[in-house]
C-alpha cells in the first residue's frame, strides 16, 4: 500500500504528491473500501478531517503518481490475477492500494 500527501487545490490532480507512510487508520479504511467495491487494485482519495480520514473519491485504477516502487509489485499482482493464482474479488492486498491524502488549504 502506498500513499502520497499534497495540499488540495484546483489543480492538485496534476501535481505529484510527496510519498508518506500509510497511516494505520487510512489503511483500514482503504481495505474496507476494497472489500465493499470488490477490487484489489484501486485508489482512494482521502481528506484528513478533525474527526478522521474521509474518502472523497475511489478510482478503479489509480495513477500511482508520486509513489515509488510500485511497478514490480503491481505487475506481480496483475500477473497472479491473470494466471488464476489469485481469486477475484478478494481481500485487498497491501501492494494494491494508492491513497492520496489531502489537507485543505
Amino acid at each position: 500500500m502506498w500513499a502520497v500527501r499534497k495540499p488540495f487545490s484546483p489543480n492538485s490532480f496534476s501535481v505529484p504528491g510527496r510519498p508518506v507512510a500509510v497511516d494505520p487508520t487510512v489503511a483500514t479504511v482503504a481495505r474496507q473500501v476494497g472489500r465493499v467495491i470488490g477490487l484489489s487494485v484501486f485508489g482512494v482519495d482521502v481528506i484528513e478531517s478533525r474527526s478522521g480520514p474521509v474518502v472523497v473519491d475511489v478510482n478503479y485504477f489509480p495513477g500511482f503518481k508520486g509513489c515509488a516502487g510500485v511497478a514490480g509489485p503491481l505487475a506481480h499482482h496483475i500477473h497472479a490475477v491473470a494466471t488464476g493464482r489469485r481469486a477475484e474479488p478478494g481481500p485487498v492486498s497491501d501492494v494494491s492500494v494508492a491513497t492520496g491524502l489531502a489537507t485543505a488549504r
